[in-house]
């Protein structure tokens, strides 16, 4: 439980390489999403999706590839950035 609050107060960093971190953790430890946190979770992936820093946007496909389907998202959400 630490672990996910320490990466949910990441997620909401002004900095976009704590986002970024936060966001790759999520989708290399899978199993520390269960079902209770799925609400809060949905609400710090969407923020994530609205991200305009391109490395969180590139560790938030990484978050969907892993886990999305997992919370019930669709697998084909529109994520649109370009690396510049």
């Amino acid at each position: 439980m630490e672990l996910l609050n320490a990466l949910f107060q990441s997620s909401k960093s002004h900095e976009a390489a704590h986002r970024e971190s936060a966001f790759r953790v999520f989708a290399a430890l899978p199993s520390i999403v269960d079902k209770q946190h799925v609400d809060l979770l949905k609400g710090v992936f969407l923020a994530g999706l609205q991200d305009q820093a391109p490395q969180v946007l590139g560790a938030m496909e990484r978050v969907f590839n892993f886990v999305g389907s997992a919370l019930g998202f669709q697998s084909s959400l529109p994520i649109h950035y370009s690396f510049g």
